[in-house]
């Protein structure tokens, strides 16, 4: 994977708690629900926004966003209609939706994402499509959010100079979008913004065969993919993104990632040199860092 096997910005580990978010109904004079009417209603999944169902984001792998690899969509409450919900599994959903990279790592509680996200990731001013993050508290007794030692997100869907509105979903639901002044004692600790894979040229890296032999440049991530070609040991080659796949228990690193790799091919039928994209396993290829953190997920 690399030659440095950490990651250097400002990341701690999370704590390994159930990954859920409670938030009550009671609103203060600064902050209302706009959604449902009235307050205390069931909204089911009326109130969110994006086609939200209690889906988990399937652009991603779902452990990604846990602190374990159950994910949240497995520790969402589920209802006796088979209905999921909480708060991180609906902010997860907002953001991958809308283009976020994943994240190489796992986020643990709420309360816990402006810990674990790069700090270049957080802000004191909102913009529309970040995630507003509360700390975790013991007893709530200033928001009027009813928060919880796990703390709490949601999506930002309105900001202006004087209030912003955000939507939620909650563990045990239900969904619900908040309407919170400027000033007042429910605004959010954090925003967070999430890297979008569209907003930017996705980054490359370059990748060093480090195998002792010629590594095999595979047409899928897994160990019987077709073989296209082979790297010469010690020769470099261009990494686009990363992906799982087969367990590759030899090499320096053992893992189930595999790089994504553009290279040129000499196809005899046509007399020249075509651009093709294969994949090599993350066990033999040595980068400046941890390939998570250099490319986005394929």
């Amino acid at each position: 994977m690399t030659a440095v096997k950490r990651w250097q910005v400002q990341l701690f580990p999370a704590a390994v708690l159930l990954a859920v978010c409670a938030v009550a109904a009671p609103a203060s004079a600064q902050t209302s629900i706009v959604c449902p009417v009235p307050a205390g209603a069931d909204s089911g999944y009326s109130c969110a926004t994006g086609g939200y169902a209690g889906q988990n984001p399937t652009s991603w792998p779902v452990e990604k966003w846990s602190t374990t690899n159950l994910g949240f969509y497995t520790w969402a409450s589920v209802d006796a209609g088979g209905n999921r919900h909480n708060c991180t599994l609906y902010a997860a959903y907002r953001v991958a939706l809308n283009g976020a990279y994943e994240p190489w790592f796992k986020l643990g509680d709420a309360g816990s994402w402006d810990n674990t996200v790069p700090s270049s990731w957080l802000h004191s001013s909102p913009m529309v499509g970040m995630v507003a993050n509360w700390d975790g508290r013991s007893q709530d007794t200033t928001t009027g959010l009813g928060l919880t030692a796990a703390g709490h997100v949601a999506y930002v869907e309105v900001v202006t100079s004087s209030y912003i509105e955000v939507t939620e979903d909650n563990f045990a639901g239900p969904t619900r979008r908040r309407h919170i002044d400027v000033g007042s004692p429910a605004w959010p600790n954090h925003f967070i913004s999430f890297p979008s894979r569209w907003s930017t040229t996705p980054p490359t890296t370059t990748g060093v065969n480090t195998a002792p032999t010629r590594l095999n440049v595979r047409g899928t991530p897994s160990t019987s993919g077709n073989v296209l070609s082979t790297f010469a040991p010690g020769s470099s080659y261009t990494i686009t993104c990363w992906v799982y796949g087969s367990y590759v228990s030899e090499g320096h690193w053992p893992s189930a990632i595999w790089d994504k790799v553009s290279f040129s091919l000499w196809i005899d039928a046509l007399g020249r040199w075509m651009p093709v994209t294969g994949y090599v396993t993350d066990s033999w290829t040595q980068t400046s860092g941890d390939i998570r953190s250099l490319v986005p997920y394929c």
